[in-house]
């Protein structure tokens, strides 16, 4: 990878920017490898030149983006400027970058920061020269008004990717396609499809800004998280797919499909409780739901599994027992009070008894919860239930995902299955391992 740090520099006498045109041309001899060049310019505006093809003068061109230097980053860049984009290859051959988009950029926590315009070729390509334009404008960008600051158009175009890791050898950049899918507060982005690289190479994704790691591309899997970019890894040609869950979100309108898939982790799946097969079904349907509407019912899934998983439990008080609360219930029963008040003291003691919230933290102990888990669940549980939200945005996504994964998780749990499953409720979703036998309180 080459990295331009000036604009006036000379990469092996073979390269050059020219300024204050802001051309790229090629010299007289070709160069070899691919070619990556990207600089920041004017405060924010990058730029990359792409090569993929080795050794041929006809895979390098030369654009230009006339006074782009003397736009401040952050602006709007005029029509001229920023909504096309004149690119010609060394043989004369003229195409025009005509795909604009926007999109929501987050920070690391998920907040919305600001937004971005790029600037993506979707016209014809020469043969030989690179595959892809582009110009991204970074940091915040003031949308026209008539452009609200969250629309999200021609997110499933063609992206870059890398190759980064071992058996790269002579890989050049490979293009890639991914599905968007609409959430509440943003857009997660499904890997599609990707040019085939040999088994083991590593490749990156330069510009998702998140993903889903459940692609349906069987050759390719997620390799690691760091930095904020996920890194690829190719399978061999035999594909064991693993991890064997790829839970949650559940998937949508595939109620038999997900039960078949619980069915299948036990000997006998007519000897599972009926009701565990009922909440499946109400989490699977649910999918289809709104966000908050998904959230609510897979917490109530949640409480019925807990009575399920630990029935009879009796919480530890501290400082007294369940003894305590029996003589208690003799001595308000025969001290002669009013009904009215016989019933309420009655009834302080009857809450006093295991809730949901419990028995979740009694799972946790057995490691089976997490407190996130459980904060999560109390958020959706309690606050839906009573009209309101308890977070926007990402910050409900999140909370959906948690529970989600919660539900899975005791599901595991019930029907005794122990091995890998992905955790969508953490952060870079890695793959986890269950370990938590099934058990009877």
């Amino acid at each position: 990878m080459l990295i331009l740090n000036g604009l006036d520099r000379v990469l092996d006498g073979k390269l050059e920017l020219d300024c204050p045109s802001m051309t790229w041309s090629d010299a007289t001899e070709s160069l070899s490898g691919a070619g990556y060049i990207r600089q920041s310019i004017g405060g924010g505006f990058e730029f990359a030149l792409f090569s993929t093809t080795e050794g041929d003068p006809a895979g390098w061109f030369s654009r230009k983006l006339a006074a782009a230097s003397s736009v401040p980053a952050g602006t709007l860049l005029p029509r001229d400027a920023g909504g096309e984009l004149l690119a010609t290859d060394v043989t004369g051959q003229e195409w025009t970058a005509v795909g604009l988009r926007s999109e929501r950029k987050v920070s690391q926590h998920q907040t919305v920061k600001g937004s971005a315009r790029e600037l993506r070729t979707i016209e014809r390509t020469p043969d030989g020269a690179p595959s892809l334009v582009e110009v991204r404008i970074a940091g915040r960008v003031r949308f026209p008004s008539n452009v609200p600051s969250n629309v999200t158009t021609s997110l499933g175009g063609r992206v870059v990717a890398m190759s980064v890791g071992p058996g790269a050898a002579n890989t050049q950049l490979v293009g890639a396609k991914l599905r968007a899918r609409e959430l509440t507060g943003g857009t997660s982005f499904v890997l599609d499809s990707i040019v085939p690289l040999r088994p083991g190479a590593e490749f990156r994704l330069l510009d998702a800004v998140r993903f889903l790691e459940n692609s349906p591309v069987p050759w390719c899997s997620l390799s690691r998280w760091e930095g904020g970019h996920a890194t690829f890894q190719v399978r061999g040609d035999r594909y064991e797919p693993q991890p064997r869950f790829a839970l949650p979100p559940l998937p949508e309108d595939e109620t038999e499909s997900y039960w078949r898939l619980v069915s299948s982790l036990v000997d006998r799946p007519e000897d599972l409780d009926r009701s565990l097969r009922l909440w499946i079904d109400a989490t699977a349907t649910a999918a289809a739901w709104p966000l908050e509407s998904r959230g609510l019912v897979t917490a109530i899934a949640i409480e019925a599994m807990t009575e399920l998983l630990l029935p009879g439990f009796v919480p530890e008080r501290a400082g007294y027992s369940m003894e305590d609360e029996e003589r208690a219930r003799l001595i308000i029963t025969g001290a002669g009070l009013p009904d009215r008040l016989e019933r309420r003291l009655l009834g302080l003691l009857q809450g006093r008894g295991a809730t949901a919230t419990d028995r979740l933290f009694e799972l946790a102990r057995r490691g089976v919860a997490s407190s996130e888990e459980i904060e999560a669940w109390k958020d959706l549980r309690h606050t839906i239930a009573h009209g309101t939200l308890p977070a926007m945005g990402q910050d409900l996504v999140d909370k959906v995902h948690r529970v989600r994964t919660l539900f899975s998780r005791l599901v595991f749990t019930a029907v005794g299955y122990e091995g890998p499953y992905l955790d969508y409720g953490s952060a870079g979703w890695p793959v986890c391992q269950h370990s938590c036998a099934a058990f009877k309180a």
